[in-house]
């Protein structure tokens, strides 16, 4: 991963890291392509209820516009990664698409 992504509390095992740091990579990079950012920030907080572990993740992206953020929940890590980086992208994009209109007025 790239200087400007940090992760935190990410305590998953070796292969489900290798897993994640390949997802976050390939969204990383198409976000990159849509807009250049300063940081991305990604923090996995992990509890245990009964047998199952649930997962939550906040994610940050700060760039020239400003900053986007998301959070999400539920059991599967890769599945909270997919959608916090996917409604990161969306409002990222919305707000380049703002700002692109409001500099033509």
């Amino acid at each position: 991963l790239g200087g400007n992504i940090t992760l935190s509390k990410f305590r998953l095992d070796s292969q489900e890291m290798i897993v994640a740091k390949k997802l976050i990579g390939d969204l990383a990079e198409k976000l990159g392509r849509l807009q250049a950012y300063q940081q991305l920030r990604l923090e996995l907080n992990t509890s245990q209820k009964d047998k199952n572990k649930h997962y939550e993740l906040h994610g940050i992206v700060t760039f020239d516009g400003g900053r986007a953020t998301a959070k999400e929940a539920g059991m599967n890590p890769f599945v909270l990664i997919n959608e916090v980086m996917r409604r990161i992208t969306q409002e990222v994009e919305h707000k380049v698409k703002k700002e692109g209109r409001e500099k033509q007025k």
